[in-house]
């Protein structure tokens, strides 16, 4: 389980630091970072202003805003 959270935390790290739009969508998809605000936020960096996948991530980031606040 230590070995498995380990490698959960330096994927996500990886990504972060150097991941494309698309490996940030991906890794957002894993159980692991259904919650993560953080990966969302790099994610909509990194899209171009006119990409569809745009209001999927804000809706994304609406939920989680709604859902941690309440």
């Amino acid at each position: 389980m230590e070995l498995r959270e380990k490698v959960s935390a330096l994927l996500r790290e990886a990504v972060l630091n150097d991941g494309s739009a698309e490996a940030l969508l991906k890794y957002a998809g894993l159980p692991e970072a259904k919650n993560d605000v953080d990966v969302r936020l790099a994610a909509l960096r990194l899209l171009p202003p006119r990409s569809p996948k745009r209001a999927a991530v804000v809706a994304e980031l609406e939920r989680l805003e709604s859902e941690l606040s309440a």
